[in-house]
């Protein structure tokens, strides 16, 4: 196994543990993950909102065609 001397004149494995792994894990990825995360989530509902709404203009559009041509 690969070693190297620390300040202290320690040996120390070059190797990942665990726990560098997990640090790793909880200080780096899961925050970018969540960003993206966000940002897709942040896109789709934003991209369904618009189709409603645009669905529902489209409707209240026919409907407001239909009582003006009641109304003459």
């Amino acid at each position: 196994m690969a070693q190297n001397a620390t300040q202290k004149g320690e040996k120390q494995d070059k190797f990942l543990t665990l726990r560098d792994l997990a640090s790793f894990t909880d200080e780096v990825l899961l925050p970018g993950v969540e960003r993206i995360v966000k940002d897709i989530v942040t896109d789709v509902v934003t991209d369904v909102v618009t189709e409603k709404v645009g669905n529902v203009e489209s409707r209240v559009g026919k409907l407001e065609t239909r009582v003006d041509s009641l109304e003459h």
